[in-house]
């Protein structure tokens, strides 16, 4: 993704208010503001974004319905956790967990994928399996904001023998 689309995103995101529409999760385990994006008009380019880096990827990718955009504040976190196979819908199956780094004025909050620190670059997409345990540390200055989502592969199609 081009760092113009990420500012626009941002921009688009922080010059309104959706705190109607964000979830604030403050539990045990996650601290962080959720913004499903994907059913709001002002962000359906970035469906587009993400299935061109899918595309170099793997033709068959796609990204799911749901994308969310996070925003992680001084001490918010996302504890360790596998996604797991969810998402399924009756044409595709979810085979990986996908974001992108949208900012990097903060300090912590560094996602770890299986005990290793991710270094991506800001736009850059990432992947990692279903099944990986993964969380981001800390915020310990500034806000991190990050976009993260499900990939899909078509489902094999039922032949008749």
């Amino acid at each position: 993704m081009k760092l113009e689309n990420v500012s626009k995103i941002l921009e688009i995101y922080k010059s309104n208010d959706y705190s109607k529409i964000h979830t604030h999760y403050d539990l045990d385990w996650k601290k962080n503001i959720w913004l499903p994006i994907s059913s709001l008009p002002e962000f359906k380019f970035v469906e587009n974004l993400i299935n061109n880096d899918l595309l170099k990827i793997n033709p068959i990718y796609k990204v799911s319905e749901v994308i969310t955009l996070l925003e992680y504040n001084v001490g918010d976190f996302f504890g360790k956790h596998a996604d797991g196979p969810s998402y399924e819908s009756n044409n595709d199956i979810a085979i990986l967990s996908g974001g992108y780094l949208l900012n990097e004025d903060f300090e912590g909050g560094e996602f770890i994928i299986n005990d290793k620190k991710l270094d991506t670059p800001i736009g850059s997409i990432f992947t990692f399996g279903r099944n990986e345990m993964h969380e981001v540390k800390p915020v310990t200055k500034g806000t991190r904001y990050s976009l993260h989502f499900v990939v899909n592969k078509p489902k094999p199609k039922k032949t008749l023998l």
